[in-house]
């Protein structure tokens, strides 16, 4: 399984936020990178990411599973757009949040209503241990 991280960095003028190489528009600095597959994005949907897109052409990656820091904007975009090229896509509920909580049983019914599968990390898990285990 490939593990990949998606950054965003706004270049819209006129905004003050994301920017790149300013405090905010680096990777969460408590997240674990276990990988070098880093893309950056500079709109919501990952798919925007030209080197992004590449590497799951390259890698035939066919099924996502999504995590987020932002589920009513780059997260949706994102979940959107892989169902709408036919992708599986897989949104982890446990592993999203948003500025507004209060919207992530919204927007987990919306990525549903998408084709997307609603899930939780310890769905997942148990099973890639397993399968994991199996190739011993």
């Amino acid at each position: 399984m490939h593990v990949i991280y998606i950054r965003h960095e706004n270049l819209s003028a006129g905004t003050r936020t994301l920017k790149p190489d300013i405090y905010g528009s680096e990777l969460a600095s408590d997240l674990k990178i276990v990988s070098k597959n880093i893309f950056t994005k500079y709109k919501g949907n990952a798919l925007s990411s030209v080197k992004f897109t590449d590497f799951i052409s390259k890698n035939e990656i066919c099924d996502f599973y999504i995590t987020g820091a932002d589920a009513v904007a780059c997260v949706k975009s994102t979940c959107y757009n892989l169902r709408k090229a036919n992708f599986g896509v897989n949104v982890l509920s446990d592993c999203i949040t948003s500025y507004d909580k209060r919207k992530i049983d919204e927007m987990l019914r919306y990525y549903e209503s998408k084709g997307s599968k609603i899930i939780s990390l310890n769905d997942l898990l148990p099973n890639h241990i397993f399968e994991a285990r199996k190739h011993y």
